[in-house]
This record gives structure tokens, sequence and C-alpha cells, in this order.
């Protein structure tokens, strides 16, 4: 059964498709965007647990050529329909693949990633089994994200988490030596921005910030500002 969509335009020229009732995407959609923006603009990108794709189609608005992953084939109507309807200067692929089996054969120079939170059990799940997959790693748990995101990262690329801050030490030991966490920001009491990368650097500490101010209000505009042209 076709489901009921919604449609929104969080920059001019991309309509995201979303359920009628029920899952939205996130804050975190705009602030990992917006960091990605911030370190300079990538040839490539790629979102593991894409959901509605709405990370691709605002890095594609910046003329960046994207690929999102999702494991829900339901997500397959609305990504025909946003694809449809935005008009971005950048190349954008939606595809429905699980993390564990995810082989490319092509490496990214940016990689996102948002995964679900929580593990199965650890809680009481939404009924909406969109809210559910967002939520609880019932396709996939942390491990299998970095590992899928490890192997897809070119060489000097950068990784964007955004995880529960209470995960960082999880994160931390799923990398090999060959990788590290290079610093990212506490937002909030809660979540976690954590960026990892091969590249010889120094080690970065986290910046505690608010959940509202000036340095979220950059990575919003950064996110939502499209190039002039």
């Amino acid at each position: 059964m076709s489901e009921a969509w919604s449609a929104s335009e969080p920059v001019p020229g991309v309509v995201i498709h979303q359920p009628a009732d029920g899952f939205r995407y996130s804050a975190e959609v705009f602030w990992l965007v917006g960091l990605v923006l911030e370190g300079g603009m990538p040839s490539s990108a790629l979102d593991l647990g894409t959901g509605s794709g709405v990370m691709p189609m605002l890095l594609a608005a910046h003329g960046v050529d994207a690929v999102g992953v999702d494991v829900q084939a339901r997500w397959k109507e609305a990504w025909e329909r946003t694809l449809q309807r935005s008009r971005v200067p950048g190349h954008v692929e939606l595809r429905v693949e699980a993390v564990q089996d995810l082989f490319l054969g092509r490496v990214f120079d940016a990689i996102v990633c948002n995964p679900p939170f929580f593990a199965p059990g650890s809680g009481p799940e939404p009924a909406d089994p969109f809210k559910a997959a967002a939520r609880f790693e019932h396709h996939g748990g942390l491990r299998d994200f970095v590992q899928a995101g490890l192997r897809h990262l070119a060489p000097g690329g950068r990784l964007w988490w955004a995880i529960p801050t209470s995960r960082e030490g999880e994160l931390l030991a799923f990398l090999p030596a060959s990788h590290r966490v290079c610093g990212g920001y506490r937002v909030g009491r809660r979540r976690s921005l954590v960026l990892v990368s091969d590249r010889p650097q120094q080690v970065e500490g986290f910046t505690s910030i608010p959940g509202r101010g000036e340095v979220v209000d950059r990575w919003y505009d950064l996110a939502r500002k499209r190039p002039a042209g």
C-alpha cells in the first residue's frame, strides 16, 4: 500500500518528502551538513542511514555529488518524489542497502552518519516503523555503521557522526589504528558530533556548546544557504 507523503522545502529547490504523519528529520541533519561544508567543500559525500534523503539533497544543493543509503525500501516512493521535484546542481543517488552489506566500489571525501541511537529492547519503541528504525538498531549497530563508513572513506576524508554522548567510548573502540577521533562537539548534555579521519593531525578535544546559539546557528546557515548561480 502506498504511503501518504507530505513535502517540505528546507532550502529553495530541495523538496523533501516524508510520511504525512509521524517521522520527521531532526536538527542533526543541519548540524552535520553545516560541519561538512564548514570544513571545505567536498566533491563527493555519502550518507549512511539516509532516511528521507535530506542530507544528500542539501549537499547536492551546494554542488556536491551525494549518495544516500537506507535499509528501508519503504522510502523509495518518497525518494522518487523528492528527486522529481527538486532542482540541485549536484548528482544524487538514493539506494536501498543494508550497511552490513554495503560495498559501493568507490570512496567519498565526506561521509555523514546519524545512526540509530538505541539498542533494541532498551526502551519503548514507537509504533511508527520509520521512527522505530531511526531510533533503534534493528538493521545494524554502531559497529556496522563504523565499518561501512571506513570502507568508503577516501584517504584524508572526513567522517562526521551524530551519536549520544554516552556512546563516544564505544565509537572509539570500534576504530582501527589507521583512523582516529579528531575532535568534535558535545551539543547540550546528550548529543555528540564526532569527527573521524586518517589525517596525521593533532587530535583536538571536544567543544561543549548549547543546543541553541551562535555555533549551531552557523551550521544551519551553511546548510541552508545555496551558492549563487
